[in-house]
């Protein structure tokens, strides 16, 4: 079985990975975001396996990307 390989930042500024079981994939989807008055385009990610407590966070404050 594969296991989680997200990693989010916490707030000391380390990533905290684990080992908890996949039980799916995410990416980060392509778009075009204004910076500075200029358009950068982002293309969408590779796919990531993600774990359940991870997966709980996806709908917070700028996790729609």
């Amino acid at each position: 079985m594969n296991t989680c390989e997200i990693k989010w930042v916490d707030a000391q500024g380390n990533p905290t990975p684990d080992n908890n079981p996949s039980i799916g994939r995410v990416r980060c989807k392509a778009r075009v975001q204004q910076f500075h008055g200029r358009a950068l385009q982002f293309s969408e990610s590779a796919w990531f396996h993600i774990c359940a407590e991870h997966a709980k966070r996806l709908d917070g404050p700028g996790m729609e990307i």
